[in-house]
């Protein structure tokens, strides 16, 4: 983990990725910050991942699964349930 985050800290300009591989910057910021347990910014970054569009299905379902665990983890069951129940 420590690797990945020295990489993705290494990134000045996250703003000039195209667009799939931002959204995929944006997503891999988040988990490293779930990971660390600082789930504000987790839900920041994995939002912005999101609002941008995940180049897979999969990986926008992998995302989803991280807001409702985040939701979970900050105890608003109500919004959990609403990401999980999404078809």
């Amino acid at each position: 983990m420590d690797g990945a985050e020295k990489v993705l800290n290494s990134i000045k300009f996250p703003n000039l990725l195209y667009k799939p591989i931002r959204s995929v910057y944006y997503t891999l910021k988040g988990n490293i910050a779930m990971s660390k347990q600082d789930f504000d910014s987790a839900e920041t970054m994995m939002k912005k991942g999101l609002d941008l569009g995940m180049p897979m299905k999969e990986a926008e379902g992998a995302s989803m699964l991280q807001m409702g665990m985040l939701a979970m983890q900050k105890a608003i069951l109500n919004k959990a349930k609403a990401i999980f129940a999404r078809p």
